[in-house]
């Protein structure tokens, strides 16, 4: 409910809410937490619900920016599928021949500025 108000805002001023509430759903975070929050239980299916829901958003001509932060929210809940197809895609030999989708270029935009701001 709250990733459709968020993606359905154009300013993205619900982005970084968003990923504050996923942030909260990882178990660690939990832990540190401790009695603040309720519910501390993580079902898989659960977890694996949310990531699907987050690749769903993505697929729809969302702004770069927007891309990222699904991204790192994947990234933050231990969903490494992107970062592997771009590892993937970079090790090909046939890079010409093949299309990234949006949040792949986003991911791969964002990888390559954080090498370059780790190396300078």
């Amino acid at each position: 409910m709250i990733m459709m108000k968020s993606f359905g805002s154009k300013n993205g001023h619900l982005d970084l809410f968003v990923r504050f509430l996923h942030g909260l759903y990882l178990e660690s975070n939990q832990r540190i937490l401790g009695g603040l929050l309720k519910q501390t239980v993580n079902h898989p299916e659960t977890t694996q619900k949310v990531i699907n829901n987050l690749k769903e958003m993505n697929s729809g001509g969302i702004s770069p920016d927007r891309s990222i932060n699904i991204f790192h929210c994947l990234m933050e809940m231990k969903d490494h599928s992107v970062h592997q197809q771009i590892q993937q895609f970079l090790k090909s030999e046939k890079k010409s021949e093949k299309r990234l989708s949006e949040i792949q270029c986003s991911a791969l935009a964002y990888l390559l500025q954080d090498v370059r701001g780790g190396s300078g």
